[in-house]
């Protein structure tokens, strides 16, 4: 599968003006700024993946080239931490979010490796300068730590909601008032049960995830 591929399955064809115009429809809150988070980030990687189909060549200048592979790298890092934070906006926003093949972000590297390839060529670099750069470049680790990234979205998929509707009326939705609205238990929750405290939780690892991503709220 490659970039653009994925960026499609991600966004369900659905054209950028239109989506983007449903995201800025909706109230302000964390959903709305998540939302407008999805449709940003896949057309972010939308247009990375079209760069990539015209790369530009390492500079002419030796001294340049390091610059250029250290850009070239971070930029390859780049693409990775977008596609793993979209896959966890859209676990919060109740997507079902999909699967990264590392495969996608190995294309991109040996895409990188290529232009070297050819540029060295034209330059004139020996085997030996060619090799060495090239062992650095793509024995850099491109995979990411194996399980769930800290903090992520709640087994349960409430923090999202349980987060507006706090903010919304923090006094008619208490977090006791959400654990007995998400959790189904007869009884009123108290607030030192363990379903209000694994959902502060929940919205705690939710707030600090929208921090990350720049979200101010707006209002009381």
């Amino acid at each position: 599968m490659t970039l653009g591929r994925w960026c499609n399955l991600n966004s369900n064809e659905e054209g950028f003006q239109h989506r983007l115009a449903v995201a800025t429809s909706k109230p302000e809150s964390a959903q709305r700024f998540l939302y407008l988070c999805w449709v940003l980030s896949t057309e972010w990687l939308k247009r990375q993946a079209a760069e990539l189909e015209n790369p530009d060549i390492p500079p002419r200048n030796n001294v340049d080239i390091p610059e250029w592979a250290c850009k070239t790298q971070g930029h390859i890092n780049k693409i990775k931490r977008q596609m793993e934070q979209l896959r966890r906006v859209e676990s919060y926003l109740g997507h079902k979010p999909k699967e990264i093949d590392p495969r996608i972000i190995e294309d991109v590297k040996c895409l990188a490796a290529s232009k070297w390839i050819r540029a060295a060529a034209q330059y004139g670099y020996s085997d030996e300068e060619n090799a060495a750069w090239l062992k650095n470049f793509l024995t850099q680790s491109t995979k990411g730590k194996r399980g769930r990234i800290a903090g992520t979205v709640d087994s349960d998929g409430h923090a999202l909601l349980a987060l507006v509707l706090y903010e919304w009326e923090p006094k008619a939705w208490s977090f006791p008032k959400l654990a007995d609205h998400f959790c189904n238990k007869h009884k009123p929750h108290t607030a030192d049960s363990d379903c209000v405290d694994k959902l502060k939780k929940a919205v705690k690892r939710l707030r600090a995830f929208l921090q990350e991503l720049g979200y101010k709220r707006q209002g009381k």
